[in-house]
This record gives C-alpha cells, sequence and structure tokens, in this order.
C-alpha cells in the first residue's frame, strides 16, 4: 500500500455478508489500532451463481497517510453471525511512501491510485 493514495480494500467471505451483524476490519501498527472500517462502510456484494461473496471499501488519502511507512500494517478482518465471531489470519501489508505529503483535492487526481 502506498500512503497518500486511495487503495480499494476488498474482502472475499465464506458466505453472503449481509448476513452478518457485524464486519470490522482493523489496522494496526507496533501494537496500536490506527484505522478500522465497520460493515456500514462497506458495499457488499453476493454472487449466489458463483458462490462468490465479498466486501470492499475505499481508504481515503487522509487515512492511508495515517499509516508510517517505517513500519508493516497489521490487517485483520473479524465477522459476527448467529452470536459467533470469526477472525482471519493477521496480514501484513509492507507501506511505500510519498515525496510530498500534500492530500490532492477535486479533479483527475482525486482518486488518485497506486501506480506500479
Amino acid at each position: 500500500m502506498r500512503r497518500l493514495t486511495t487503495p480499494t480494500i476488498t474482502i472475499i467471505f465464506p458466505s453472503d455478508a449481509n448476513e452478518y451483524s457485524e464486519i470490522l476490519f482493523t489496522f494496526s501498527q507496533q501494537g496500536n489500532i490506527i484505522l478500522e472500517k465497520h460493515k456500514e462502510d462497506m458495499t457488499i456484494s453476493a454472487d449466489y451463481s458463483r458462490k462468490l461473496f465479498s466486501g470492499s471499501f475505499l481508504l481515503t488519502q487522509d487515512e492511508t497517510a495515517l499509516f508510517d511507512a517505517r513500519f508493516v500494517v497489521s490487517a485483520q478482518v473479524r465477522i459476527f453471525k448467529d452470536d459467533k465471531c470469526f477472525a482471519s489470519r493477521i496480514y501484513s501489508i509492507s507501506v511505500d511512501d510519498v515525496l510530498n505529503e500534500e492530500v490532492m483535492g477535486d479533479g483527475i487526481w482525486s482518486n488518485c491510485q497506486e501506480i506500479t
């Protein structure tokens, strides 16, 4: 992930996420929670014919600016359904820095993506 960009995070679920009471996606660095996203922050998709269920959300430039490029970001999704809580493994995401810390505004740069 690159700081000050607007990446879309997509999570594949084992079943229809519309049936989950809560979804919590947590980003942390150095043991500190930096950012959390909830079910209401996500766009939920369900393709029953292909049995493909997902949720996605966009991070803003301000949100990715919260990450420190010197440290790995840990990320985990937890779901709550039928009085049971499930958690994914913890993923490690490297963070790249940018040369200019300016948050870019309207126009072509408002949806700035990572260029590889």
